[in-house]
Parts: structure tokens; sequence; C-alpha cells
């Protein structure tokens, strides 16, 4: 860690006034400081809806394939390219959702995402039809979009600059804890509730979404904020305000507002960390698409493996993330990320020596098992590093009128990784095992280069956060 700059010692230690903000002695302050968690106070129902919405879509999503086919008789290969036909058809929800966003306001739109989908898993019991899946399917497709578009602006509204970071470790450390919590009570669903155990996991991940959505609804927004506020022009008379408080004023806004990806796509920095965002995507998806694939086959494993490793990595995400948020604020954020993307490399040529070594020698199983843990760990902490960063990162960088738009145009990075990264992966593990790791190494090492070319092109207060805690303010 010794390439990245740390903050000068004392450069935010005094409030707005110029004077020092004591530290609190309370108890619960310091230790709150310590597990790197952000200020809660008056956000505990953002942090228990994103638990009980990701515990619902753990009970939920490993069945999602397999539900079509056990409740609706669809062929497997039917529901998986119908599903995917809903992915592709949603794709253009994130730039229309971060229109929204700034036109209406983050925390509306968070909502609305909620119930689409919960309309869309409480429609799953009755399909029938691979015409019913694909309406059921293209809700839910819609409703996710449209809610990781709003929800990191909603988070950054919420959240100040310093503590974004925070924010965003803590509710990506909340995610990971309730989809594993939701996965083994799935299973237990389906052992005592036999054929109806399908149709009870989708109502109760409709529920959760609703019960979310009441949460969200629940959060008290910042006294001053411009996020989802259209600005009034001076001097504009009270007809004409009337006429922007009218739906069709409002609709005329929504089409004149598109015009507003243009900043956005003339912001050539946000454009290229926007692309190393691309480069991380496909190095996290292949750990889900290829890795159980390369575990089980080259490998040689026992059948147990997969799951031991990735309920590994979940744990350690939901205890430690918030821990390395806090002690990876001091240095600045590109070159932070950087140094996780040549984490990620390591991890990914390790995985890939392992292969030539199963082919090479036999009986190491023990071995490779361990050479195995050690990829996951470094891989791990390359996760951990990333996560929180990049969502604060282009979270400060966009200005304050056009974040619901910078966001969403980001979220692309995700969805173009989601859709290209399955087929290339998989077409580069049939050409053996090793090239598909070997590829990512270089993808990573890609990514690094861009993160410290980066580092002196985006905003300041994007890539140097201010180290001053609100929990100390006086």
């Amino acid at each position: 860690m010794h390439a990245m700059d740390e903050h000068p010692a004392g450069s935010q230690a005094s409030d707005h006034a110029g004077r020092s903000a004591p530290r609190s002695s309370a108890p619960g302050s310091s230790l709150i400081e310590r597990l790197g968690l952000p200020n809660l106070r008056g956000r505990r129902g953002l942090v228990s809806a994103i638990l009980i919405d990701s515990f619902g879509s753990g009970i939920f999503l490993p069945f999602a394939v397999l539900y079509a086919t056990v409740v609706a008789r669809i062929p497997i290969a039917t529901t998986g390219l119908i599903l995917s036909l809903c992915a592709a058809c949603a794709l253009p929800t994130a730039p229309v959702a971060g229109t929204l966003v700034d036109r209406f306001g983050a925390q509306r739109l968070v909502i609305a995402a909620q119930l689409i989908q919960a309309a869309g898993f409480a429609g799953y019991p009755f399909i029938t039809t691979p015409i019913a899946l694909f309406a059921c399917g293209f809700a839910v497709a819609v409703g996710n979009q449209a809610y990781f578009a709003a929800n990191g602006a909603f988070v950054a509204q919420l959240a100040p600059p310093d503590q974004r970071a925070r924010w965003f470790a803590l509710l990506g450390a909340c995610r990971s804890a309730g989809l594993g919590a939701g996965a083994p009570l799935s299973g237990l669903a389906l052992i005592f509730a036999r054929g109806d155990g399908y149709r009870l996991l989708a109502g109760a991940n409709a529920l959760s979404f609703i019960v979310a959505a009441a949460l969200i609804a629940r959060v008290a927004l910042p006294e001053k904020s411009g996020m989802g506020v259209a600005p009034t022009p001076a001097g504009s008379s009270g007809s004409a305000r009337s006429m922007e408080d009218s739906l069709l004023g409002r609709v005329v806004g929504v089409v004149r507002a598109f015009g507003g990806y243009r900043p956005v796509l003339r912001d050539t920095p946000v454009l290229g960390f926007t692309a190393t965002n691309v480069a991380f995507s496909l190095i996290v998806i292949s750990f889900s698409i290829v890795l159980p694939l390369y575990i089980l086959g080259p490998l040689h494993l026992p059948i147990w493996a997969p799951g031991a490793v990735f309920g590994l990595n979940t744990a350690l995400v939901v205890v430690a993330q918030t821990s390395f948020a806090r002690w990876i604020e001091r240095y600045r954020r590109t070159r932070a990320l950087a140094f996780s993307a040549g984490l990620f490399a390591i991890a990914l040529l390790l995985l890939s020596g392992l292969a030539y070594l199963s082919r090479r020698a036999a009986g190491l199983g023990r071995w490779t098992l361990l050479g195995l843990v050690i990829a996951l760990l470094i891989y791990t902490a390359a996760e951990l590093v990333m996560a929180p960063l990049k969502n604060a990162l282009i979270a400060d960088a966009a200005p304050d009128a056009l974040r619901g738009r910078y966001l969403a145009f980001y979220h692309l990075s995700w969805s173009a990784a989601s859709t290209i990264g399955p087929a290339a992966l998989t077409a580069l593990f049939a050409l053996g095992a090793g090239w598909v790791w070997l590829a990512l190494t270089g993808v990573a090492l890609s990514a690094l280069v861009a993160l410290c070319r980066l580092d002196s092109a985006l905003p300041l207060h994007a890539v140097r956060a201010s180290r001053r805690n609100p929990l100390y303010a006086p």
C-alpha cells in the first residue's frame, strides 16, 4: 500500500469555522468508528430495507430458473432464453431512471422500482406459459435496473461526502448478509412445503420488496437537497410555475431532460472510469459463472468445494467490509482501486497456475484446495477494497444536478459486463481452463493502468474524500 497517497495529517481536522472538532467520548461512537460504520442516526430504515430486500432475493434467486421448469413445466433452455431476453429488453431502463431521478428525486424512483419488482414476483405463482414468464421476468428486470440506477443517487443524497464510502460498504455487507441468510432457508421451505414451496418462495420475495419500499418511504430526506428538484428560472411567472407543476409540464420536463446526457458523454475522465468498472464487473462475474465449473472440472475438487468457497467469500464480506472501508479511506481512491486491480491480477494468475499444476501432477488435491483458498482470500481482499470506493467516487465526481444520470450511465457498465460476460467467459473456458484466467489478468492490469492515469484527471474532491467525521462534529 505504499504507492497510495495518504491525506496530510490534520488537513481535515477542523470544521468549517476553523475550530477543532472535539471527539465524542461516548462508547457507542468510538465503537462505530472502530467498526468503520457510518452515522446511522435516522437512516436505520434504509439498512433494514436492504436486509429485507436481500433476504427475500436470497430465498428465491437460487431457484429462479428452476421455478419455471418445475411449476410451469417450461423447458429449462426456453426459460434461460426468456430470462436473458428480459434482461436485454430492460437495458434502456437505467438511462431512463437516471433522468427520472434528476427530475423527481431518487427516493421516489427507489420505491417505484421496489414495487415493480414486487409486482413481477407476485405474478410468478400464476405463470403457466412462456408469455407469462416473459411478462413477470421483464417487470423484475425493469425494476432491478431502475433500482440500481436510482439507489446510488439515493445513498449519495443521504450520506455526507466523507461518509459515502462507508455507507456503500455497509449496504454491500447487508446485501451479502441477506442473500447468505436467505439461501439456506429456501431449501428448508422446499423440504417442508414440497410442491407449493416454490410458490411460497416467490410470494415471500414479493412481500420483501413491499416491506422494503415501505421502509424506504419512511426515510427522512435532508432538508437541503437539490436532487430531484427542477430549478425554476428567476423571474418566471406564477402561471409558468403552475404549468411546470402540472402533469403535462412534468412530462415535457422529462423529455427535455434526456438531452442532459450530453454532459456525461463529454466527461472523458468519467467515461474512462466507467470503462474500468466494466473490467471489474467482468472479473466479479467470472467468479460466479466460471469458478464453479473450474473447481469441479479441471481442478477435480470435491462437490462441496464451490459452496464452501462462496460461503467463505460471503462471510468475509459481511464481517470485514465496513472495517476495510474505514482503513482504506485515508488513501486516494483511484490508487486504492488500482491496488485492488493488482490484487485481482494476482488472484487470477494463481488460479491459472492451479490449472497447470492439476494437469502436471496427480494426487495434489490438498495443495490445489489450499491454492484455491489463497486465491479466494486475495480476490476477497480486492473486492473489499473495490466495492465501496468505486460507487463513492462516481457519486462525488457527478455534479449534484446530474448525479442521477451520471450514476445511471455508470450502472450501464455492470449491465454491459453482465450481457457480454457469460458468452465470452464460457467461450474462453471451452478453449482451455487457464485461458479465461489469463485473459482476465490482462483485463485487471488494463484497469490498473487506466486508474493510475485517471488519478490526476478526475476531480480532486472525488479522488480524495474528506476525513472529517460528522460523528464528532460539534
